[in-house]
């Protein structure tokens, strides 16, 4: 894990400050990253594999995270991604995570 957070940002200087104190919403910035999870975990739906994104994000404000769809790309922390993704589709992780997603969902279909 040492190495993977080490090389993500590799100590470069923050360029892009606007953005280096910010959570990026995965699933709006790039619609598609979700199924970097749900090909190896197909018990997830998209929306949970992009708050799983979004929540294990890496920091922000490097050189390619200029706060396009690419630059999202650059933080995402596929190692604990992966990780939590896997602890969910195990049910090691609480299953109100589960129907929180299903509240959200129902919620907005009755709007």
């Amino acid at each position: 894990m040492t190495f993977y957070a080490d090389t993500q940002t590799y100590n470069l200087p923050i360029v892009y400050p606007k953005n280096a104190a910010t959570v990026e919403i995965v699933g709006k910035l790039a619609p598609e990253a979700g199924y970097l999870l749900t090909v190896a975990y197909p018990s997830l739906t998209l929306e949970q594999a992009d708050q799983i994104l979004t929540e294990t994000e890496g920091p922000g404000g490097g050189f390619l995270d200029d706060g396009s769809s690419f630059g999202v790309y650059s933080r995402l922390n596929l190692y604990a991604a992966a990780g939590t993704a896997a602890a969910l589709a195990s049910g090691q992780l609480h299953n109100a995570r589960r129907g929180n997603a299903s509240s959200q969902k129902s919620d907005a279909e009755r709007n």
